[in-house]
């Protein structure tokens, strides 16, 4: 007996007050995939492919997987309902995914009246029942905030958490906090785009809170993002009271991933040094999260990923030993000759420019 197609939509859970939203999910198919996209009373939205060992871990009795991605908008869902199409080489499938609207939670409503006193009255905002909105034109222009589709969407690492445990019912601001799939009573959830879990709407150079107001600042993987990161740096001390904690983390060996864009990756002085000058340094560390093993199979399976098929087949052929001669020595190699061209540019070992003074 063959097995059935299996659709899975991680994201969305609910709809979305942005005005876009990310589409996330998964195929497993016996039969060799073509198509997958939604299926919007405007007409079909093709989506894209993208790896999913994960999926392939879990579903390896199906020869075929593959995670997909894309963005729709409000006007995509079919009655609230959110229509996946997709076409294998034997048979085309689809799967609904109901996606309710949005209330407001009880500790959300909550949250918002907490922080509204600890709110700056120097800074225009606009209220509504989800958030406090202080995203203005002007704002998006000084610091190159655009729209994106691009969205992050996990629960606290045990590190973090654990920090954010320590202050018990402190206030906290998860600075550049995503769309967190849950929320606390005491964290404040900060981003430049209104997902569910957003409570304040804002960029992270100007921080729309009065000074001393927060026990914990967290800010995961955000800093990299800002255009302004020393700004930020600077709002994220003000805004922590005396003998309050910051928790920050940054890449290091990261390849270039824009969610929109991505300025600055930084070593361990580097990032350092951001708070050294207003706060003691009382650790500083690699999270099991940034272990050197996620840039290895980061690099080596985006590089294969933008390699020609053939190509790609035999690069992955070679052992690791192959590949540690000196660099200069594989610059002839069709596996560096070949590589896609937007590849060199996220994996690139070094970046360089050229600017003329106005």
């Amino acid at each position: 007996m063959s097995l059935p197609t299996l659709i899975h939509v991680d994201t969305p859970t609910q709809q979305s007050l942005a005005g876009r939203f990310t589409v996330y999910g998964w195929v497993a198919s016996e039969r060799a995939l073509r198509a997958v996209r939604v299926l919007s009373p405007r007409g079909t939205l093709a989506l894209e492919w993208e790896p999913r060992p994960d999926v392939r871990r879990v579903h390896a009795a199906y020869a075929h997987s593959s995670g997909f991605r894309g963005a729709i908008g409000p006007a995509d869902l079919c009655d609230g309902v959110l229509r996946i199409e997709c076409e294998t080489e034997a048979e085309t499938v689809s799967a609904d995914k109901p996606l309710p609207p949005l209330a407001v939670p009880a500790d959300k409503a909550a949250r918002l009246e907490r922080i509204r006193p600890r709110l700056r009255t120097d800074l225009p905002f606009r209220e509504t029942a989800f958030h406090f909105d202080f995203l203005t034109e002007e704002a998006r222009q000084a610091f190159n905030v655009v729209d994106t589709d691009a969205v992050s969407g996990f629960e606290y690492a045990p590190s973090v958490r654990a920090e954010i445990d320590r202050v018990g019912d402190g206030l906290v601001l998860d600075c550049g906090a995503g769309n967190r799939p849950s929320t606390l009573p005491n964290v404040v959830n900060l981003e430049i785009v209104p997902y569910p879990s957003t409570d304040v709407v804002s960029v992270a150079e100007r921080l729309p809170f009065l000074d001393n107001t927060f026990s914990l600042v967290v800010s995961c993987a955000v800093l990299e993002h800002l255009k302004d990161p020393f700004a930020a740096a600077r709002e994220i001390v003000r805004v922590t009271r005396p003998g309050g904690l910051i928790y920050a983390d940054v890449p290091f060996l990261q390849p270039f991933h824009g969610y929109p864009s991505h300025y600055y990756n930084m070593t361990m002085e580097g990032l350092k040094n951001l708070f050294a000058a207003d706060c003691a340094i009382e650790r500083a560390f690699v999270p099991h999260y940034g272990s050197p093993v996620w840039t290895l199979t980061w690099f080596l399976n985006s590089y294969a990923a933008g390699l020609p098929e053939e190509t790609r087949r035999r690069f992955l052929d070679m052992r690791v030993s192959d590949l540690m001669a000196p660099a200069a020595s594989y610059l002839d190699e069709p596996w560096v000759r070949q590589l896609a061209g937007e590849k060199q540019v996220e994996l690139a070992c070094a970046n360089s420019v050229v600017a003329r003074k106005r």
